[in-house]
């Protein structure tokens, strides 16, 4: 499985190709997935620490300090020999703002020489030469976020001066060292008329790709969706340029609400989030846990977790999360919950 499982949406290819391939129900029906889903998930989501020296208007999760229960040393490398045990396809290392956290490095080596493919979602932060070399060693995947095509508007949406020429910075460093580098653009109403701009300087710089969705209201938009959300007229233009290919480098537009259509579709997770406190979730776009990896195994809780999508009270949030029918997620948590 050499494709970077991508659980924010796919391609922006043909709807009815990738509806298909969405649709495990031949597999089922072939008896080439067990009928209680799979024994580990095919992609695990790692928010390493909810530290980020940004702090985006728009953030999913709110990061920015660090969270008073995260993981320590000793629990994050437990967790790691349990993916390795599992055999986890892949794992992406996130946050915050994964460089913030010390395991960062040696977190990255130790899963990837022990078989696990690993990607990484970074802002530029806390990069210089010699880190960009260390981690094009053992990374397949490498996202950065990049928010605007010049520092006013990308530094404004990122709350944070001088975080545009980070990002300009690991671009170029990552593609010096023979990477392909994509890149991710936030949908806010400040910056989504840069777009198109944003997507030619990508192609200027070397990425391979630029891939963009509509926020979910969660995190920092909750509550501020007037404030930031992109209007419908802004999104009709830009779609209209994504679908006229006239774009200098492919673009991926997906709903971000289509890992949840698999869920309810098909049964069962893929997809395991772990936050930076070692809870356990099957989507990022809500706080709701099947378990605690400080307190119980791997094992135990993804038994619970893949079968998730089974559970009523999941369920029933998914439609209420998916009710806009429009890529739009709306968290209608007001605090966390345990199933």
């Amino acid at each position: 499985m050499r494709k970077f499982i991508n659980v924010f949406g796919n391609t922006n290819c043909n709807k009815d190709i990738m509806d298909n391939a969405d649709d495990f129900s031949d597999l089922i029906k072939a008896k080439l997935i067990p009928d209680n889903g799979f024994d580990a998930p095919l992609y695990v989501m790692w928010e390493l620490t909810s530290m980020c020296p940004n702090k985006c208007i728009y953030c999913y999760n709110d990061s920015h300090i660090k969270n008073k229960d995260e993981l320590n040393r000793k629990q994050i490398f437990n967790i790691a020999d349990e993916l390795i045990k599992a055999k986890v396809f892949q794992v992406c290392l996130t946050g915050g703002e994964p460089t913030c956290s010390p395991e960062y490095f040696d977190l990255m080596r130790y899963l990837r020489t022990n078989g696990i493919e690993i990607g990484t979602i970074l802002s530029g932060a806390n990069l210089n030469k010699k880190k960009i070399k260390k981690i094009s060693e053992y990374v397949d995947m490498i996202q950065i976020s990049l928010d605007g095509s010049n520092a006013s508007v990308h530094d404004y949406v990122r709350n944070k001066k001088g975080s545009f020429d980070e990002a300009i910075s690991a671009i170029k460093g990552f593609i010096s060292f023979g990477k392909q580098v994509r890149v991710s653009f936030a949908t806010t109403k400040y910056n989504i008329d840069d777009f198109k701009n944003t997507a030619e300087l990508c192609k200027s710089l070397g990425v391979a790709s630029i891939r963009t969705q509509k926020l979910s209201i969660s995190g920092r938009v909750k509550g501020n969706e007037e404030q930031i959300y992109a209007s419908e007229e802004q999104f009709k233009k830009m779609e209209k340029y994504i679908h006229s290919n006239t774009a200098p480098i492919q673009i991926e537009y997906r709903s971000p609400s289509e890992h949840i259509e698999f869920g309810i579709k098909n049964g069962f997770a893929t997809v395991m989030r772990i936050n930076s406190e070692g809870l356990v979730g099957i989507t990022p776009y809500i706080d709701v846990y099947f378990g605690d990896l400080k307190k119980d195994s791997f094992q135990n809780i993804w038994n619970k977790t893949k079968k998730g999508w089974h559970n009523e009270r999941m369920l029933e949030l998914a439609r209420v999360m998916n009710s806009r029918k429009n890529g739009t997620l709306l968290d209608p948590l007001e605090s966390r919950l345990f199933l």
